[in-house]
């Protein structure tokens, strides 16, 4: 390339236009580094398009270079644009009609044999997406923009605008080849990408100390709300203070006229507001004969109930979904009880208070008809503190579970304790009488209750009850019914007098739902005579071993503790040398394995029989045993307990 060349390229327009595109380039492309939203990428795009343009119209000057180039820069700014204000649908509708142009345009310069279309319709083309970006910039003005794409576009748009109308109005009227227009206006009409850009980083600057502002108040809103509702779980543990605590601080922070919870009653399938705080007007129809006074509504409204799923309250409750109504006057999901203002809303909010996919309840946002409609930022900032107001919930019922639940082990302790002083501490065996036997508790605390007690010297009193419940209350039944035995049998009555004495004795002074079921025999230990009572208990069971079989001795009555004028019988019968007596609860009979099967007595009694030469002690526990091993990594549902008694051969 010789001088003259050298010098007539760089007299060409192309270079002004190069120089201020690289600088235009450079603000861009620093301002991208601190764009999140990729808004910068547009122009980067655009001007891009622009520099291929300006080098391809240098070596080959075809007016379908720029008409096409022009088209694209436009019609990419445009869809860029509408997808910024969320009109999607039309953004590529645009594109289509585009693509369309394009294909015509293109038919028409390789086809020779197509009909010419003039060159004045491409105007027209493009003269209709100015006409759109136009129409997109003034949806972006009157919508103001809330995200930064929309506030780019409602602040640039009259100078993307501008620039657009005056470069491509002048190429159409002087031509592309106009000196002027190459060398003063295309360079000018790049340089507007440096404003364009500076204002984006302004903009970015205003949303980012905005943001931080906002979460500072965000910080702040959730420490006072965590401070408040923490000192409520301090002072009482009480979830009805919590929740006025709950209700106060997102009242507080959302500035709302009146506010409530409701919590979800998972039985009744219902709301329940457990707490309402300033004027929230019932959203639902109130009864019709409810007076219309403004005492009268909110006392209502303290104690309203409502079905999951209907009214504006029970909808989100069943659904999970927040609601956010600032025009409830046409929403029909907000009913209109009266003309009073009291009974009007400006603006109604309600969030969901979820535990995973569970909700637990409602809380509920109003502001009346002399206020301003909630913003979304007190829309989000509602349900980010409900939120945080469902942990703290979570949180307390949690405490109260573990508090109720060291209150169980703790009366689970000291009824541990009571039964240790009513069992025997050790099983003596008489002359012609050995005993075995085992309490087998089902969680940790029973309610099972047998002894040994020798009235005379040659009578043994053999006992074995099941209170109902659990706890200390089961385990002072224990020790009524066990001091009354004791006391009664010291005296000559037969069994069925001392059981009707010992029911007469504990009913009335218990509970209903403690009663107990009782089983008393009294052996002769020198003769082998048995007399035996029942009050509910589980059959007796008697091993012949002459005879090796096994007999159940049936006495049906009713639980002690249930009706005082109850007269229970007994029944005798006579036990020979080697034969046994077993007393067992029904928890050995009806504990269940992991597929549903129960042991029952036929396995009890067969695990007996082919263990006879056992000592008793060691048929106790062979008996325990055989249960376990049935019963496996089923959960246990009921005390066992067992007493066995063999008579020496």
């Amino acid at each position: 390339m010789d001088l003259d060349s050298i010098v007539r390229f760089i007299s060409t327009p192309l270079i002004p236009k190069l120089i201020v595109q690289a600088l235009a380039f450079s603000v861009l492309l620093f301002v991208r580094k601190r764009d999140l939203e990729n808004v910068s990428t547009v122009y980067l795009g655009s001007l891009g398009l622009f520099l291929v343009r300006d080098i391809l119209l240098q070596f080959f000057p075809f007016p379908e270079i720029v008409f096409v180039s022009d088209l694209l820069a436009l019609v990419s700014i445009s869809f860029v644009y509408s997808w910024f204000l969320r009109k999607r649908v039309n953004a590529f509708v645009l594109l289509g009609v585009n693509a369309a142009l394009l294909i015509a345009f293109a038919a028409n310069l390789l086809l020779s044999f197509l009909p010419v279309f003039s060159p004045r319709l491409y105007s027209i083309g493009l003269g209709i997406n100015l006409l759109w970006f136009l129409l997109l910039c003034v949806l972006a003005t009157k919508k103001g923009g809330e995200t930064l794409p929309e506030l780019v576009v409602a602040k640039t748009w009259i100078l993307m605008a501008s620039a657009f109308f005056v470069l491509f109005g002048l190429t159409a009227a002087f031509g592309f080849q106009n000196e002027l227009i190459q060398r003063l206006l295309y360079p000018i009409f790049y340089c507007l990408f440096i404003p364009l850009s500076l204002t984006q980083l302004a903009l970015m600057e205003k949303q980012g100390h905005r943001e931080r502002e906002y979460l500072t108040n965000t910080i702040d809103s959730i420490y006072a709300f965590m401070e408040r509702s923490g000192t409520a779980f301090k002072n009482s543990a009480d979830m009805n203070e919590l929740l006025t605590q709950i209700v106060r601080s997102i009242s507080e922070e959302t500035k709302a006229s009146g506010a409530l919870i409701a919590m979800v009653d998972e039985f009744d399938d219902i709301l329940a507001v457990k707490v309402l705080e300033g004027n929230f007007p019932p959203p639902f129809k109130i009864p019709s004969e409810l007076p219309r006074k403004q005492a009268r509504i909110e006392a209502f409204m303290k104690h309203a109930q409502f079905k999951l799923g209907e009214t504006a309250l029970g909808e989100p409750a069943k659904s999970g979904q927040s609601i956010f109504i600032n025009d409830p006057a046409h929403d029909p999901r907000v009913a209109v009880n009266g003309e009073e203002d009291f009974f009007f809303y400006n603006s109604l909010i309600v969030v969901p208070l979820s535990m995973g996919d569970k909700v637990i309840g409602v809380i509920a946002l109003s502001r009346g008809v002399n206020t301003q409609p909630f913003s979304e930022f007190e829309y989000e900032r509602c349900r980010m503190l409900a939120d945080f107001g469902t942990i703290v919930i979570r949180n307390l019922m949690s405490a109260m579970e573990a508090s109720e639940k060291s209150n169980i082990e703790k009366e689970a302790a000291i009824a541990a304790d009571i039964q240790k002083t009513l069992t025997p501490k050790k099983l003596v065996d008489t002359g012609k009488m050995t005993f075995g036997a085992f309490l087998n508790p089902a969680r940790g605390v029973y309610s099972d209750y047998y002894d040994i007690i020798y009235s005379r010297s040659n009578k043994a009193i053999l006992v074995m009850a099941d209170v109902a419940g659990k706890g200390i209350q089961a385990s002072l039944i224990m020790v009524m019914i066990r001091a009354l035995i004791h006391l009664t049998t010291n005296t000559s009555k037969d069994i069925s007098t001392i059981l009707t004495w010992v029911n007469r004795g504990i009913t009335g002074k218990i509970e209903m739902d403690h009663f107990a079921t009782l089983a008393i025999i009294s052996v002769d230990t020198e003769t082998g005579d048995v007399e035996y009572a029942n009050a509910n208990q589980q059959s007796v069971m008697v091993i012949r071993k002459k005879k090796n079989e096994t007999e159940f001795i049936e006495a049906e009555s009713v639980p002690i503790g249930v009706e005082r004028k109850t007269e229970y019988t007994s029944s005798s019968f006579k036990l020979n040398p080697g034969d046994s007596l077993v007393l067992y609860t029904d928890g050995i009979p009806e504990a269940m394995n992991i597929q549903g099967k129960q042991y029952g007595k036929k396995r009890l009694s067969d695990i007996i029989m082919r263990n006879m030469n056992q000592s008793s002690k060691d048929l106790a526990v062979t008996v325990r045993k055989d249960v376990q091993d049935f019963v496996g990594q089923a959960r246990q549902h009921d005390d066992q307990s067992l007493l066995i008694m063999k008579m020496k051969t």
